[in-house]
């Protein structure tokens, strides 16, 4: 995770002025693991404040044995609309309510794709600045790279997560650290 993207992310977000419609629905869908489960289940969830926050809600006023960690999150202009969309994507892997048994490179892709049909603006998220309309897009927090199976050959996109975690082929399903 890129910090400074991720403290640009949550200071602008923050900073809305929530009376505009266009902001009233900016926010995050989130994915929280939490290793006291048996299963590893993913939380995938939203929150109008910060991931940071809500996971750390979740571990200490919920009454759940052991903390939430951070898996991965996106930002979108309707943190409301994403979450449904990105549970539409992982219905197959549903476990109850907002848990899902996935493997997280599944669930990372399903919020990638959410999150470039759902960018801030942020020309439009400032309705002072008249004349918006502008391509100045909020950047996710998350890089990722290409790279090519060591086994197959296959391009695969290795993403950053704020939890250890071992990508695999896209084809050949096997590890891509070699």
């Amino acid at each position: 995770m890129d910090q400074q993207l991720y403290s640009q992310a949550v200071g602008f977000i923050s900073r809305l002025d929530k009376r505009y419609s266009i902001n009233k629905g900016v926010g995050w869908v989130y994915a929280l693991r939490n290793s006291e489960f048996k299963r590893p289940l993913l939380k995938i969830g939203m929150t109008t404040t910060s991931p940071h926050q809500r996971a750390h809600e979740l571990g200490s006023a919920t009454g759940v044995p052991g903390k939430f960690d951070i898996v991965y999150f996106i930002h979108s202009v309707n943190c409301g609309v994403a979450e449904f969309e990105v549970h539409k994507r992982l219905a197959n892997y549903r476990s109850t309510g907002e848990f899902f048994d996935v493997p997280i490179g599944i669930a990372v892709d399903a919020m990638d794709k959410v999150a470039s049909q759902l960018p801030i603006n942020m020309d439009l998220a400032r309705p002072k600045k008249r004349g918006g309309w502008g391509n100045d897009w909020l950047p996710q927090s998350f890089w990722h790279a290409i790279g090519p199976c060591p086994h197959c050959g296959k391009k695969n996109k290795i993403h950053m997560l704020a939890v250890p975690f071992i990508p695999k082929c896209g084809k050949c399903r096997r590890n891509l650290s070699g």
